[in-house]
């Protein structure tokens, strides 16, 4: 049973109570990310999620994992465009210890000079890892044409130059902006009634905190008249590509449509994609296609790794499947499919406590709101033929396609050429 409510000191909190279950899953979600930074200040909201593991008042960094992981739980944090999460899933009995040693990281941190200087660079060469592994850098490379010269196309983890230029005291400044209470949720699903984490969050939360006003993004520009590709020429084994289109933000009316139009297109091993490039032209091991979606824009993105020869080949087949959508209605067989597809995705992921926990943090701290699942459901079961051909020839047009390579791409051009939907 799902309960929201909103601590005296402006912290919300968002619970699953779920009996059956011995874990519990517990999320600090803080309305900081990539989106939230300038030019100067890129990358700093992941390398403040490195920092807040390197010790606080109470515990060295050494102190904090041990105290996770003493208990047969695990300790992590992420970092998005729109937010940051450290979290933990533990057995349900040692909630409260959990909950003091990521409260403790995220409120009782100290920077020193040391650590700054030494995570400095571990994300140095987190960089190069990345520079070295094009199936997830050609993302990054899209990220940048679909949104040029503004924070949602740039990398989450910084350059080295930015990296460089933080100091204690910019990032000191940077925290005290958005580590805010109101800035703040707390979601947590497993053995454990609202009211028993209420109270053991209430224990450690002052009700006098400090708020303010929460930040706001900068808004997207999107321009795009025709198709925009970047080829990054690289000696790798296979080229990987990544044909990004523009698409819809988190609560757009029409998100439940591109969830199944996705499922048909790429998202399993049935879908129109996997069976058109692996199956019958065994063209890549693997093609997948994923949405994202932020607070005013969102993507549709298809990815995979083929060998050089055969990138001109993927990429037109890729576009005669976009072309196939928006010229013809989907069958009622494969529309079912997708929609039974969705539907037991989502059930099935929502056994567990930590999925639980990540969705319903990250839609309470984006959207100041946690959609109730049967409702879902029912926004899935009414997709019909005709709103998945509205929805591809909205989305699927050239002026909407972006293509990132990395790879010994030998003709630019002809990639340029066969980047089209006719």
């Amino acid at each position: 049973m799902k309960q929201i409510a909103t601590h005296p000191s402006g912290l919300r909190i968002v619970t699953y109570e779920m009996p059956y279950m011995n874990s519990v899953s517990v999320g600090i979600w803080i309305g900081a990310g990539g989106r939230y930074e300038s030019l100067k200040q890129n990358g700093m909201s992941h390398f403040i999620e490195h920092l807040l593991f390197k010790g606080t008042e109470k515990r060295d960094g050494k102190e904090i994992s041990q105290a996770i992981e003493g208990l047969g739980g695990i300790l992590n944090a992420f970092t998005g465009e729109e937010f940051t999460c450290y979290y933990s899933k533990v057995l349900s009995e040692y909630f409260e210890a959990t909950f003091d040693v990521l409260w403790d990281m995220v409120t009782n941190n100290y920077f020193k000079a040391d650590h700054i200087d030494k995570e400095k660079s571990v994300v140095k060469e987190e960089i190069s890892m990345y520079l070295d592994l094009p199936a997830q850098y050609v993302h990054d490379l899209l990220s940048n044409i679909m949104w040029p010269d503004q924070p949602l196309g740039r990398i989450l983890i910084g350059t080295e130059g930015s990296i460089d230029a933080m100091t204690n005291d910019t990032i000191v400044d940077y925290k005290n902006v958005f580590y805010r209470m109101n800035n703040i949720v707390v979601a947590v699903a497993g053995r454990l009634s609202h009211q028993e984490i209420y109270d053991t969050i209430s224990r450690y939360v002052e009700s006098g905190a400090s708020q303010g006003k929460i930040p706001v993004a900068e808004a997207v520009v999107e321009k795009q008249d025709k198709p925009v590709s970047l080829i990054m020429n690289k000696d790798t084994e296979q080229t990987h590509f990544a044909l990004g289109l523009r698409s819809f933000h988190r609560q757009h009316e029409d998100r439940y449509i591109l969830k199944i139009l996705n499922t048909i297109l790429g998202e399993n091993m049935s879908s129109r994609l996997f069976q058109t490039i692996r199956e019958e032209h065994g063209l890549a091991y693997s093609i997948h296609s994923s949405i994202e979606r932020f607070m005013d824009t969102g993507s549709l993105v298809i990815s995979a790794g083929v060998e050089e020869k055969n990138l001109i080949k993927t990429v037109e087949l890729v576009c005669k499947e976009l072309r196939n959508l928006t010229q013809e209605l989907v069958s009622d067989d494969e529309l079912d499919r997708a929609r039974k597809y969705a539907i037991g995705q989502l059930s099935l992921g929502l056994e567990k406590t930590m999925n639980i926990m990540l969705w319903s943090g990250e839609n309470l701290l984006c959207t100041n709101n946690v959609p109730d699942v049967n409702e879902i459901l029912d926004e899935l079961r009414r997709v019909n033929k005709e709103d998945i051909l509205r929805i591809s020839r909205a989305l699927f047009v050239d002026n909407n396609l972006n293509l990132s390579v990395i790879g010994p791409v030998k003709n630019k051009k002809t990639v340029e050429k066969a980047l089209t939907v006719g």
